[in-house]
């Protein structure tokens, strides 16, 4: 219970968190890109 309640009022942070690594993820295979072609 305790548990399900943390997740609802910190899910949208993880969320945020995750799409920001998500995101430098994305940059660095970019990056990659145009390092290699």
């Amino acid at each position: 219970m305790i548990l399900s309640i943390w997740y609802k009022i910190d899910g949208s942070m993880m969320q945020i968190m995750s799409n920001m690594g998500v995101f430098r993820g994305m940059m660095s295979v970019a990056a990659d890109v145009e390092k290699t072609y």
